[in-house]
């Protein structure tokens, strides 16, 4: 589950906290190079295919583990990868004046103990999962 994200001084770039991956700005994905898999995934369009309510089951296969990720009609890149063992996700809801047009952030780390060799297959097995699961709602009638 997605943890408040704590910057750890106002100087430091994002990208040079230790274990970082990427990050997403509302929609707007920055996957680093252990992410770089999903970045032409079209989330946006696979999820304009789900039925109100839908909730979809992506199995990850070809992994030491089979498990399930769920993606929801509102998923987002933070939902879908918080639920990988390998990926800690926080978010960041920006200065509390910021007003009500700013958006959320979402930060991505490898989490503590993985290797990234595990994380690269699980991030992989995932885009295999939303490719797969694609192709089969695309198949579906309006």
């Amino acid at each position: 589950m997605s943890r408040e994200f704590e910057p750890i001084d106002d100087e430091t770039p994002i990208e040079e906290y230790p274990g970082y991956i990427g990050h997403a700005w509302d929609w707007d994905f920055y996957p680093g190079p252990e992410l770089e898999v999903l970045a032409s995934f079209e989330l946006q369009e696979y999820l304009e295919r789900f039925r109100s309510g839908e909730k979809r089951e992506l199995t990850l296969r070809e992994l030491p583990e089979v498990f399930t990720c769920e993606a929801l009609e509102f998923s987002s890149w933070s939902q879908l990868l918080d639920q990988l063992p390998s990926v800690t996700a926080g978010y960041d809801e920006g200065p509390s004046d910021a007003g009500p047009a700013s958006g959320t952030g979402h930060v991505f780390f490898i989490s503590e103990g993985v290797t990234t060799e595990r994380l690269i297959n699980e991030v992989t097995a995932l885009r295999r999962a939303l490719d797969d699961d694609f192709q089969e709602i695309s198949k579906r009638p309006d």
